[in-house]
Formats: structure tokens, C-alpha cells, sequence
């Protein structure tokens, strides 16, 4: 891959100070620039040797020497992703693998590609460039939208629908049944069927080995440009709202409810049937077990507001000594009787 600067401007909606014609082929660490390289500088200071025909990205108003290629831009964190992507070497491709297996009744686009050993259901839609790895199990009803890249060893239940530009990587599990039994008097557990479907919306990332379970009747909903970390429990009949993101071993119970613009943090644990409004950060491992309207930060089990949980936490390293000193009072009042 080979860009010139004034092209990786463009594309990063930055500011180019110096020449345009400077081609890079690769990004780097700032510790690691080289020639024909191009670099992120997010806070700290740009040392004075940096080397000839490379390229650095800057915040507006950091100082850099004179007579280096420069592109400045407001936000140095956006303007990285957007290089990540520029760089990425995906390659797509197009047809069907003759080892796929695929139902006569599926639609499949063109300019899609279905890999090698996959298993493509009745009366499946897959949209124009869609990718289709190795080894994924797609199963009748569903559909996938435009863009869409599904990696290897993904299984899809019946009637999911995903949307456009979604990804989807290894080992997902989307669409099984959700956690549902019923003591019966026979003192056995009897199993609830899921008859439901999974929704999910556009630009939704998936990670590696997440589950999401279908509903029981209605809809488990993941809307649009939601981001999902790897090894996330998603149950029956959850809604996750649009632009919110689950990180690592997180684990939603049934029919609860996100909002958008959550950051859920790692083995945070969600209760059922709770509903957390919009604009709420729960800190790694904490314990929802009630709804969460006022947007802000939560921590602890079970989730109070940040202040709130510090102050308990600074309380209960004193536990001790106050317990040791609580003993000692008993003790002189027992004296004096």
C-alpha cells in the first residue's frame, strides 16, 4: 500500500503543512518513524530528528520543526482509527468456493464471496460484497446486508437479519436459544423454546466468540454502529442501544434494556428486566441489579455512582482499625462496670 500525504489528508480530514507528494507505505509507532512511514503524535512534544521524507500526524498547534511534512488535525485519536482503516490489508473477494454448500433457494449477490466449507441455508439473502469465510454455518431466513464481512466458524441461527457493514468475527454464536426452563411437578426442568428472532443493526462490530441469543417471542435488538467485545453473553429479548459499547465478559440477562451511547466496562454483570437509560459508563465488574436512568459513571456491586462507591471503598480500607478500636471501647466500658 502506498499513499501520498496529501491523499492521507484527505482521507483523514486533516490540515497538510509541507509536501504533498511525499509517499508512505506503512504506519508506525512515533518511536519507530522511518523514511516513507507515516506517525500519530497524540500529547507528547515532536523530537527534532524526525526523518527525512516521513510523515506525521499532529494536534492543531503542536510545534514541529521547520521543513517537515506535517498534516494537523483536532482530533489525533479519530485521525489514527482512520489510518488503521487506510492501511488495513483487506482483501475482498467474489463467487462461491467450490466446497460451499448452498441451498438453491438462497439469493446471493454477484459481487458476494461464500469461503471454503460453508454452509449457506434455504432461503437465505446475502447482499452485494458480502464475505463469507471459512467454515461459517448460516442457516435458512436469514439476511445480511451490504458490506458485511462474516469470519470463520461463525454460526447463524434461522431468521436473524444483520445489517450493511457489519462485522462478525470467528467463532460467534447468533440466534441460539436464550436460558429458559420451567420447573414442572414433576420436579423437571422444562424447556421454554425461543420463536423469536435477532435484529441487528448497520455497522454493528461483533468480537470473538460472543453469543447473542434469539427472543423468545419478538426480537433480541443490537442497533446500529454498537460494538461488542469478545466473549460477551448476549440473552434473549435485550435491546443494546445504538453506538453503545460492551467490552470483555460482559454478561446482559433477559429482556433487559440499553440505552445509547453506554460504555459498559469489562464483567460488568446486567440483572434481567433492567433498563439503563442513555449516556451511562458502568466500571469494569460491577452489579446491575436496578434500572439506571441519570446518565453518568457507576461503579461497584451494586452500581452506585462513582463518588458513592469511592466513598464506600475509602471506608472499608478503614474497617479494620475502626473494628480494632470499636473492640478496644468495648472492652474499657466493660472494665468500669
Amino acid at each position: 500500500m502506498r499513499f501520498t500525504a496529501s491523499y492521507i489528508a484527505e482521507q483523514i480530514g486533516g490540515r497538510l503543512k509541507g509536501d504533498g507528494s511525499i509517499v508512505v507505505h506503512k504506519l508506525v509507532e512515533p518511536s519507530r518513524l522511518e523514511p516513507n512511514a507515516v506517525a500519530v503524535f497524540f500529547k507528547k512534544d515532536v523530537p527534532e530528528n524526525i526523518p527525512e521524507n516521513s510523515l506525521i500526524v499532529v494536534p492543531e498547534g503542536m510545534h514541529v520543526s521547520e521543513g517537515r511534512t506535517v498534516i494537523e488535525v483536532s482530533n489525533p485519536k479519530l485521525a489514527f482509527a482512520r489510518l488503521t482503516r487506510l492501511f488495513f490489508p483487506f482483501q475482498e473477494q467474489r463467487g462461491i468456493h467450490p466446497t460451499a454448500i448452498v441451498h438453491p433457494t438462497a439469493q446471493i449477490s454477484d459481487t458476494a464471496y461464500v469461503g471454503p466449507y460453508s454452509v449457506i441455508g434455504e432461503n437465505v439473502i446475502i447482499g452485494e460484497q458480502v464475505q463469507i469465510r471459512e467454515h461459517v454455518t448460516i442457516m435458512s431466513g436469514v439476511e445480511i446486508g451490504s458490506g458485511t464481512v462474516i469470519y470463520p466458524n461463525v454460526v447463524i441461527y434461522p431468521n436473524v437479519k444483520i445489517g450493511k457493514n457489519c462485522i462478525v468475527h470467528s467463532g460467534c454464536v447468533i440466534g441460539s436459544d436464550g436460558f429458559g426452563f420451567v420447573l414442572n411437578d414433576r420436579g423437571e426442568q422444562e424447556k421454554i423454546y425461543h420463536l423469536g428472532k435477532v435484529v441487528i443493526g448497520d455497522n454493528v462490530e461483533i468480537g470473538a466468540n460472543t453469543t447473542i441469543d434469539r427472543a423468545v417471542l419478538g426480537e433480541t435488538v443490537i442497533e446500529t454502529d454498537a460494538k461488542i467485545d469478545n466473549l460477551v453473553q448476549i440473552a434473549h429479548n435485550v435491546r443494546v442501544g445504538r453506538a453503545t459499547v460492551l467490552a470483555s465478559q460482559v454478561g446482559i440477562a433477559g429482556s433487559s434494556q440499553i440505552g445509547k451511547y453506554c460504555m459498559i466496562g469489562g464483567q460488568v454483570g446486567i440483572a434481567d428486566h433492567v433498563v439503563i437509560g442513555d449516556k451511562v459508563a458502568l466500571g469494569a465488574q460491577s452489579g446491575v441489579n436496578r434500572n439506571i436512568t441519570k446518565p453518568g459513571v457507576y461503579l461497584g456491586t451494586p452500581a452506585l455512582e462513582m463518588h458513592r462507591t469511592l466513598r464506600i471503598w475509602s471506608i472499608l480500607q478503614k474497617l479494620p482499625e475502626l473494628y480494632r478500636k470499636l473492640i478496644r471501647l468495648i472492652d474499657s466500658q466493660n472494665e468500669k462496670r
